[in-house]
């Protein structure tokens, strides 16, 4: 009985050895002992499944021809290649892109036509323009518009003309006549009632209630003198005109008369 409990420990010792080394398992002859049953083979088995020839595969993985490749990638060509595509033409282009036309754009605009842009152009209250820039007498030039008309001289430059005081210097005879040339705009009043312009030769007032009327000459003198429109005689309501008696010429205004003669001078009358 003791010799079979012994046989049976060996059995189990032997294949518990067996399925760990992944060798199917035998029955061992029935006279093995223990000793005898643990060769050295195990050790061996081990030392022969790690050899060295990992480490040379690896050292022979990674030559020095790596490096190699790369000096040759960077040659010295690339420094030469940008100098060639940048030539000296794209300045000279440049300069041919703005040519001096663009400044001689400016000095066709003349003076007339300046003056009818800072009045509104279009859109102001002159509108379209009518006609070209003419001269009737070789030395000014003007230019009629829907609303008004822009005179200009050298001497007096730009200015416009609109309305019931244009339509009066029309009547005699334009920037021809013994008015002359404009020398302001269509002004206001200091009262805000009325509107003037003044010219070479004289002055064109306005109101509502008296309409459109010349003054010039001694007898513009003395209303100036007395404070224009603002004086006890008024604004005009009627053209320099013949007198009577011993007077040549007269005014007529609001609130009396002026009369001149070579040898008075001009008088005012305040009613």
């Amino acid at each position: 009985m003791a010799n079979w409990k012994s046989y049976l420990a060996v059995l189990l010792v032997l294949s518990s050895f067996n399925l760990s080394c992944g060798v199917p398992a035998t029955s061992p002859p029935i006279g093995l002992t223990m000793t005898e049953d643990i060769p050295p083979t195990m050790t061996g088995t081990h030392t022969e499944y790690v050899p060295p020839t990992v480490t040379a595969t690896r050292t022979k993985h990674v030559p020095p021809t790596v490096t190699a490749t790369r000096t040759k990638y960077v040659p010295p060509t690339v420094t030469g290649t940008p100098t060639k595509p940048v030539p000296r033409t794209a300045t000279a282009t440049q300069t041919k892109y703005v040519p001096p036309t663009v400044a001689a754009t400016e000095p066709s605009m003349s003076a007339i036509d300046k003056k009818y842009v800072s009045l509104g152009g279009e859109g102001g209250f002159l509108g379209q323009p009518l006609s070209g820039e003419s001269t009737r007498d070789g030395y000014g030039r003007f230019r009629h518009f829907q609303g008004g008309s822009i005179y200009w001289t050298p001497n007096t430059g730009a200015w416009e003309v609109h309305g019931l005081i244009r339509e009066k210097w029309a009547k005699f005879g334009w920037e021809t006549g013994w008015l002359g040339y404009p020398l302001t705009d269509e002004t206001i009043t200091p009262d805000g009632i009325g509107r003037f312009n003044h010219f070479e030769h004289g002055s064109i007032y306005w109101t509502p209630n008296t309409g459109a009327w010349e003054v010039h000459g001694f007898i513009r003198d003395r209303w100036a003198a007395l404070g224009w429109e603002t004086s006890c005689l008024g604004y005009p309501i009627s053209d320099e005109e013949p007198s009577t008696v011993n007077w040549v010429r007269q005014s007529r205004f609001e609130r009396g008369i002026i009369r001149w003669s070579p040898e008075r001078g001009a008088v005012e009358t305040c009613y």
